[in-house]
Formats: C-alpha cells, sequence, structure tokens
C-alpha cells in the first residue's frame, strides 16, 4: 500500500491554490490549503492535523512564516518564489527548501518528491 503523504499550502494567490491542486490531484499527495486574504492581518488557524510537508507562499509576512515554521516544525517546509518578485526573509532553519522562480510545478514536484524518496 502507498503512504499518502498531507500536504499543506499556506498561499495569498487563489490561483497559485487551484493550479497546485490541479497539477497534483491525480498523485498520490494529499494537498489542502489556506488561502490567506489579508497576509498582514491573517491569523494562523488550527489545521486539526500534522502535515507531512508544509508549502509556504513567500509574499506571507514574515512574522506568519515563523508562526507556521514554528508550529508545524515536525513537517518539511517548502517556500514558493514571489509573484512579485519578493524576497523571502533569510531563516536560521535549515530544513526549509525554497523553490526557485518561476514557479514550475515539475520542480516543485520534484522537491516533494525527492523529500519524500
Amino acid at each position: 500500500m502507498i503512504r499518502k503523504y498531507k500536504i499543506h499550502l499556506f498561499c495569498i494567490t487563489p490561483d497559485i491554490c487551484t493550479m497546485i491542486n490541479k497539477y497534483f490531484a491525480h498523485t498520490s499527495y494529499i494537498f489542502k490549503n489556506t488561502h490567506l486574504r489579508n497576509p498582514e492581518n491573517d491569523i494562523l488557524e488550527e489545521l486539526g492535523y500534522i502535515p507531512d510537508c508544509i508549502i509556504i507562499d513567500s509574499e506571507i509576512n514574515s512574522e506568519l512564516r515563523k508562526k507556521i515554521s514554528l508550529t508545524y516544525k515536525d513537517s518539511k517546509i517548502i517556500y514558493l518564489p514571489s509573484l512579485s518578485g519578493i524576497e523571502s526573509d533569510t531563516t536560521e532553519n535549515k530544513d526549509i527548501i525554497k523553490v526557485s522562480e518561476p514557479l514550475k510545478l515539475h520542480e516543485l514536484e520534484e522537491v516533494i518528491n525527492k523529500i519524500f524518496s
């Protein structure tokens, strides 16, 4: 039996959520997402489960990114590139993986596959 890895996406752009969910719909990964409508003021709500991997849009403010990273410290973390070209902040967490810009879904898939291989 193949294990279904749970991946949670925190993103401010609904189109990216939709695009990623469609791309990975036929894989062994279970994708759920939290669309943050106001990245400066959104609060982190409890997901109700521990994801195997977290994907964070780099346009989310650094305070919320750090909070997500600390809350789910046992999950692998991937930063997506920013659509507007904003660089993600530097972090002391060596386990965070950054996907290059522009976002290529096949590259994201390669990174996820590598994490779980």
